[in-house]
């Protein structure tokens, strides 16, 4: 066990094996790497209040199953496998670019309760298991390389004004943009009034 103050510097339990849990105590800022790879983490509550939040903080934390935070960063969790649960606080505007590359034990992401407005690039890459999405009503912008490798990606929700899914095909709200097409489907009728589709629309689509 690891009982931290107001600052956690960078690096500074990487590779700590054996550590099970960790007890914040006023913390503000937690460094880059700061717990990477400690592979016996099982869950991590950050509290309100920390501010700020370096890269690859959790990288590698293979035993990580639930997370709770109001804070995120590029590569944040990336590469925690058995990462299941996901709460996100309502400060929460932004998932970065690798925030959850590679948790392939997550099979369901639903964001309808936060205030999350952009899904960065490779935000969700490689989370095999992610069989649905549900992406809120303040959602502004979807990078459309986010999904890349979500193999079993079947059902995705949008809420709000500036995009809209139908049949599970997300497209801008106009309908006049096809920007997402799940990786698991095997046919797909695009209305007439498409006259654009994202660059990574099909990106993981083998079918």
């Amino acid at each position: 066990k690891a009982s931290v103050g107001a600052a956690v510097s960078g690096a500074m339990f990487s590779g700590c094996s054996s550590l099970e849990t960790v007890q914040f105590n006023g913390t503000v800022s937690i460094g880059r790497s700061a717990f990477a790879t400690c592979k016996a983490l099982k869950t991590i509550e950050i509290p309100d209040t920390v501010k700020e939040v370096g890269q690859f903080v959790f990288t590698g934390c293979t035993g990580l199953e639930s997370a709770k935070t109001g804070i995120l960063a590029e590569s944040m969790f990336n590469g925690c496998t058995a990462l299941k649960t996901i709460e996100l606080g309502s400060s929460v505007t932004e998932i970065p670019t690798n925030a959850f590359k590679g948790c392939t034990a997550l099979t369901i992401l639903s964001l309808t309760d936060s205030n999350v407005r952009t899904l960065g690039s490779s935000a969700l890459q490689g989370c095999t298991a992610l069989k649905r999405i549900e992406l809120p009503e303040t959602m502004e912008s979807i990078n459309g390389y986010a999904f890349v490798g979500c193999t079993s990606l079947e059902e995705v929700a949008v809420a709000g004004t500036k995009y809209v899914a139908e049949d599970n095909l997300v497209y801008t709200a106009d309908k006049s943009t096809l920007l997402l097409c799940p990786p698991t489907r095997q046919k797909v009728e695009i209305p007439s009034g498409v006259t654009a589709i994202g660059e990574a629309a099909f990106y993981s689509n083998t079918n």
